[in-house]
């Protein structure tokens, strides 16, 4: 179940599609903050090396991902040891359950732009917080 008036990011696949990265996110930023739409998924790209977010047409989630929620107020390294630990233990689980060969999970960051506990986030600093993704996975290539 995806939360409404959320960004989420999939560390684990690239969406290919024909896309100005940037003003796609861009306008997906700005629809989630004018709650023009519900939600939106990114998903990075590291093709020819330049790392961008492309936009998935439709923001459904994989059969077998894992949300982690957070505001990544900044995105850092411990956000990715989580979110590995995590798939650590589901893998774990699944294997015990007579199932070795079981995929690995999907993990998908969830940033809700509208909170009810806290004002929304502004379209400048979402989109710096998605760029911290980005920074990180290209990081975490290396």
């Amino acid at each position: 179940h995806v939360s409404t008036d959320t960004i989420s990011t999939q560390a684990t696949a690239a969406l290919a599609t024909e896309t100005s990265a940037t003003s796609d996110v861009e306008r997906a930023i700005q629809s989630i903050h004018d709650k023009e739409c519900r939600a939106v998924l990114l998903f990075p790209s590291m093709e020819g090396g330049n790392g961008e977010m492309l936009v998935s047409p439709h923001p459904i989630l994989p059969n077998d991902c894992i949300v982690f929620p957070g505001s990544f107020n900044p995105v850092h390294s411990g956000h990715v040891m989580l979110a590995k630990a995590a798939v650590a233990k589901v893998l774990q689980t699944k294997n015990s359950n007579s199932n070795p060969k079981q995929k690995q999970p999907s993990v998908v960051f969830e940033m809700s732009m509208h909170n009810a506990d806290k004002p929304p986030i502004s379209v400048d600093d979402a989109r710096r917080r998605i760029e911290g993704f980005m920074t990180l996975l290209k990081e975490q290539q290396h």
